[in-house]
């Protein structure tokens, strides 16, 4: 299964996040380059609020592209399929974004060494991402006993996909290990009061990418184990007036070391 076509409807925290990753983007930028853009939606959202002559919307999956070019075909970008590590253009971008993509970045050395070579002298790489090991302490303990309960001698096989450190003090040392410097560096908990339904659309928005695809194992899945994830969760959430979660986010303004 895959949600990717209906991400732009799940996808509120992150777009929610994206708010607030606003307030970090400098104003009428040149150049603006957006890894992983998605359905385009939070793009158009760059666009609107912070006017850049020109983007470029960097996704890895090609169904997200052609969802940001059906849905978001604005005439000063251009969406492009390319991982961050993959990336290989002559452009150069006074600010690069990335709302919601960092954690799934697969080698950081080598993003970090495009997104820089990618920089204006004085330009600057704006983070927006899920972070601590208990990125929602609702999913993570679901997961747990989904595990524990169904597939027991599944669960040393898996291993989560997305990078998430504990302190600021780790991101920093992190960042500064790869060559930026934070001008800006926070960590912001979201709060929802969530209905089933839309439970279930924060699930599917990214902790269903991350724990049902089989790349993230070392064994082949089980036939039903897709199906009875999903099933699991809708279980958990039938009947439920309303479901509180919490997502912590990093925010980051990050300036390239001389």
């Amino acid at each position: 299964m895959n949600y990717d076509q209906d991400y732009c409807t799940n996808g509120f925290v992150q777009y929610d996040a994206a708010l607030e990753l606003l307030t970090l983007i400098p104003f009428e930028p040149s150049n603006l380059l957006d890894i992983g853009c998605g359905s385009g939606k939070v793009t158009a959202l760059i666009c609107d609020q912070r006017k850049p002559c020109r983007v470029t919307g960097i996704d890895s999956s090609p169904v997200m592209i052609k969802e940001a070019q059906r849905l978001y075909p604005l005439p000063n970008v251009t969406y492009t399929e390319s991982s961050i590590e993959g990336l290989n253009t002559r452009d150069e971008f006074d600010v690069i974004t990335s709302n919601s993509s960092f954690q799934w970045f697969r080698d950081y050395s080598k993003a970090f060494k495009n997104i820089r070579s990618s920089l204006t002298e004085d330009g600057v790489f704006v983070v927006q991402a899920s972070c601590r090991q208990q990125w929602c302490p609702t999913i993570n303990h679901l997961m747990d006993v989904f595990f524990d309960a169904l597939y027991p001698a599944l669960k040393p096989h898996f291993h989560f996909p997305c990078m998430h450190l504990d302190s600021l003090d780790e991101y920093r040392q992190f960042f500064l290990t790869h060559g930026f410097t934070p001008s800006t560096l926070y960590i912001k908990e979201f709060e929802y009061q969530l209905s089933p339904d839309d439970f279930l659309k924060v699930f599917k928005s990214g902790g269903f990418k991350a724990y049902s695809y089989e790349q993230w194992f070392d064994v082949p899945l089980p036939e039903s184990y897709t199906q009875n994830l999903l099933d699991y969760f809708e279980q958990f959430a039938v009947g439920k007036s309303c479901i509180p979660i919490v997502m912590p986010r990093l925010f980051a303004q990050l300036k390239p070391m001389s």
